[in-house]
């Protein structure tokens, strides 16, 4: 923060009276929803018009970040009083930008005052400056430099201490003029100016020796000249490599590397004009305009923004249930008519959801339940049973139309009991799998899938907390049926044979139906010695290009809750 030559007061609320009577401009620095609660901190370039050209600033003595962790930017700017010091006077002309600095250190946002602006004796304005997306016209150099595109397309700089004239060179490093942002030891000698352009010592047409010993000078007699005769890699006929340099001194930098011409490189070039104006990361796709570093992530499936995550945005997915009204799943790659949330402000509905009898389509698959699971006590048994659902409206009697009904603890007919007795609740079962959910998830599996079809090796060992059962008194029962939130599960014996639930040794086998995404499985467990418990599986739905050796169903170990 600048002590003497220009003046700050941060104002929380409302400009303190002492700074009402002062000369200043108050920047009210706000941000959109999307970044309000994300932004740790602001970085502000405040800089004057000291080189004399319109789009070239200079900030002399940068502030400290500002910290904003957990303010609400939206519906609570932060106001940014500039008072006249000896850096910047009441008849200087300045420009004000604002990078948001996120948890990550790294800039998530950007935004700047449309205009310059200059000091009115006696007077305090305000201005206010609104931070978006940043995007790649965004550019921070290596000597800290700042780099935007104005309304006009023109890349407005604002350089700082030792890169006044923002050309990616200090003084320290061999610029001969920090006021000139056209004399720098990377520039191109002009033989007819009167100005040492690249800063070797040498003017115009005395500028004749081989100064990298490249084979090409800058000046001389006609023939191929060296476009920087300080760089022994760019000179005429040298071949063009993805470096951020003219190599072939043929006025293009890295252009062949621009396929999709995108203005970003394969190897992170950031191309304007023909010229490298900066640098970020690779472009993950140089045959789609449509991604590379910077882009607004938009809901199409894609990677736009070239993260490694496709449909990022917290924006495509309101409802947070990872499911977007376009048709993809949040952080996948991909679309699917069977993945579109049909409710995109409602969480609990969405492709894969549980489908209860309740008159709601809950997994988004065009139709209402036709019944609902059930549990009841059958001869002093707890078996598992289905209610049919008409008009979202459960029919009295659960019925099993299994010839052995699937048994299952007796405290899961006592809960359905206990919740078919609320009248609040129009489906128990809904009410049986929220209080499962207190439940420990134990284990999460990935569910490899390509198109349609599970990748085979979909089965993984099932564990109670205990270790491995033996003996022959074991049970197993999945609640909930066989078909579950967009995958069919099944308990089968380690050999892969057919439903096996009285065991001690057994299996759970899982198939992705169209629009699995994540499920929740709860396996209850009887030792039939008097231990029983709960095993819950969480499952998630891999999407893959082609299914590979070690695909399938995957989890890090057995699956078996803590102990």
């Amino acid at each position: 923060m600048r002590a003497t030559t220009l003046a700050i007061c941060a104002l929380a609320f409302t400009l303190a009276a002492a700074c009402q009577s002062e000369t200043g401009i108050v920047i009210n620095t706000k941000a959109g929803a999307n970044l309000a609660d994300r932004i740790s901190a602001i970085r502000y370039y405040v800089g004057k018009n000291s080189i004399g050209d319109p789009l070239y600033y200079a900030d002399s003595e940068p502030l400290d970040d500002i910290p904003v962790d957990g303010r609400d930017l939206s519906v609570d700017p932060y106001r940014l009083l500039l008072s006249p010091g000896s850096d910047v006077g009441s008849g200087d002309e300045f420009v004000v930008a604002a990078l948001a600095i996120g948890a990550n250190g790294r800039a998530i946002g950007f935004g700047h005052v449309e205009t310059p602006l200059a000091f009115m004796s006696g007077k305090v304005l305000e201005w206010d400056l609104e931070i978006g997306p940043a995007g790649g016209d965004i550019i921070v150099t290596d000597t800290g430099c700042l780099k935007f595109q104005d309304g006009s397309g023109d890349y407005v700089h604002i350089g700082i201490a030792g890169d006044s004239d923002c050309d990616g060179v200090t003084v320290d490093d061999g610029d001969c003029n920090d006021l000139n942002p056209n004399q720098s030891p990377n520039q191109v000698e002009d033989c007819q100016n009167g100005i040492d352009d690249n800063c070797n010592g040498l003017i115009d047409q005395d500028d004749t020796a081989d100064f990298d010993e490249d084979g090409f000078a800058s000046c001389g007699p006609d023939g191929e000249l060296d476009c920087n005769d300080n760089n022994e890699d760019m000179f005429p006929g040298n071949p063009e490599v993805c470096d951020g340099l003219d190599n072939d001194c043929d006025g293009l930098c890295d252009d062949v590397f621009d396929v999709d011409h995108d203005g970003i490189s394969s190897c992170g070039s950031i191309l304007s004009d023909g010229e490298c104006v900066g640098e970020t990361d690779p472009d993950c796709d140089d045959n789609d305009p449509v991604r590379f570093p910077g882009n607004d992530e938009v809901c199409d499936g894609i990677d736009n923004d070239c993260s490694g995550r496709c449909d990022d945005d917290d924006e495509l997915d309101g409802d947070g249930d990872s499911y977007t009204s376009c048709g993809s799943v949040i952080g996948e790659c991909g679309l699917s008519d069977t993945l579109v949330d049909c409710e995109p402000d409602d969480g609990d509905i969405h492709p894969g959801a549980q489908e209860l009898c309740d008159g709601i389509d809950n997994n988004c698959d065009g139709s209402d339940a036709e019944s609902s699971p059930c549990f009841v006590s059958d001869a002093g048994t707890c078996v598992e049973g289905t209610r049919s659902c008409d008009g979202g409206v459960l029919t009295p009697d659960c019925l099993s139309d299994a010839a052995e009904p699937q048994p299952v603890p007796g405290e899961v007919c006592t809960a359905y009991a206990d919740c078919a007795a609320d009248d609040g609740i129009p489906d128990p079962f809904s009410c049986v799998l929220d209080q499962a959910a207190d439940q420990p998830v134990d284990q999460v599996c990935e569910v490899a899938v390509v198109g349609a079809t599970t990748c085979p090796g979909n089965r993984v060992r099932v564990v109670p907390s205990t270790g491995p059962a033996t003996g022959d008194l074991c049970s197993y029962s999945i609640l909930g049926g066989l078909v579950q939130q967009g995958f069919a599960v099944a308990l089968v014996g380690p050999d892969g044979s057919g439903q096996l639930i009285n065991a001690c040794t057994v299996d759970l086998e899982v198939s992705a139906l169209p629009g699995a995404s994540q499920a929740a499985i709860n396996i209850f467990f009887d030792s039939g010695t008097g231990t029983t418990e709960v095993i819950r599986v969480k499952l998630k739905a891999h999407r893959f290009l082609a299914c590979g050796a070690n695909s399938g169903l995957s989890c890090d170990t057995w699956i078996a809750p803590p102990g």
